[in-house]
C-alpha cells in the first residue's frame, strides 16, 4: 500500500489549521455571522513541523473598559455610605465581539478576559477566548478555556465545537475526534441544521488528519522520515 508523500500530508496539516481556527464568529445565539480571514501580513512565518505562531501586528489601543453600574447604599441616616459597583458582562462580550470582527484580536481577547473575570461562571465569555486564543496561536490556553465553558454549560453544541477544534490544533486528534462527535450529537439535538453540517466537515476532516498522523508513526516506525523527499515510498523500501 503506498503511502502519502509530503506534499499530500502537507495538504492535511494545513486543513487541521482550517479545521481549527475557520469559522471564527460562527454563527451564534451571541454573535452575529461575519467571515473573518487572517490576513497573510499578520501571520509570522509558520515553522516546518506544523507548528503555528501568529504575530498580531495591530495599533495601539487603550484597554476596552469595562462597563459598570453603580448604585448608592444609604445608611440609616439617608448618608452614602458605600457604592455598589458591577460591570456588564453583557456589554463586554458584545464589545469583544466588535473588536474581533476589526482584526483586533489582542484587544478582543481582553474583553473576554475581563468578562470571563468579572463573571466565572459565564460559558460564553470562556468559549469565545478560547476562540481568539486560536486566532493568535495560543491553542492549549484555547483547550483550556473551551474546557471550563464544557464543564459550566456541557449541553451547549456551540463550546464542544470549539474545544473539537482547539483539541486538534493543539495536536490532541484522538480527543478532538471524540469532541467533534459530542458535538454534533448535541447539534443536532438542538435542532441547528446549519451548525450540525459545518461540524460534521469539520469531524471528516480530523479523521482524515488522524489517519495521517498514524502513517506517519508507522513510517516513522519503519525507520523512514516521512518529511524527506517527495516520492510515495513504502515501508522498507
Amino acid at each position: 500500500a503506498a503511502y502519502p508523500g509530503p506534499s499530500t500530508l502537507e495538504s492535511i496539516e494545513l486543513s487541521s489549521r482550517e479545521v481549527a481556527v475557520s469559522g471564527y464568529l460562527r454563527r451564534s445565539a451571541f454573535m452575529p455571522p461575519v467571515k473573518t480571514q487572517m490576513k497573510r501580513s499578520r501571520r509570522a512565518a509558520a515553522p516546518p513541523s506544523g507548528s503555528w505562531a501568529t504575530a498580531v501586528d495591530e495599533p495601539p489601543m487603550a484597554e476596552p473598559s469595562a462597563p459598570v453600574v453603580t448604585a448608592d447604599v444609604e445608611g440609616e441616616a439617608g448618608n452614602v455610605t458605600a457604592a455598589v459597583v458591577s460591570i456588564d458582562v453583557g456589554a463586554l462580550l458584545n464589545r469583544g465581539g466588535e473588536l474581533a470582527q476589526a482584526g483586533l484580536w489582542l484587544q478582543s481577547l481582553r474583553a473576554f478576559d475581563s468578562a470571563a473575570q468579572a463573571e466565572p461562571g459565564n460559558a460564553k465569555a470562556h468559549e469565545q477566548r478560547a476562540q481568539v486564543l486560536l486566532q493568535i496561536g495560543r491553542p492549549l490556553e484555547a483547550v483550556q478555556a473551551a474546557g471550563t465553558a464544557c464543564t459550566l454549560r456541557p449541553e451547549w453544541g456551540d463550546g464542544r465545537r470549539t474545544l473539537a477544534r482547539a483539541q486538534l490544533d493543539h495536536g490532541e486528534v484522538a480527543l478532538a475526534l471524540s469532541s467533534f462527535d459530542a458535538a454534533l450529537g448535541l447539534l443536532l439535538d438542538s435542532g441547528d441544521a446549519d451548525d450540525a453540517r459545518e461540524c460534521a466537515d469539520e469531524a471528516e476532516r480530523a479523521d482524515g488528519i488522524a489517519v495521517v498522523t498514524d502513517v506517519r508513526q508507522r513510517l516513522r516506525e519503519a525507520g523512514i522520515d516521512p518529511e524527506v523527499g517527495g516520492v510515495n515510498r513504502e515501508p522498507g523500501l
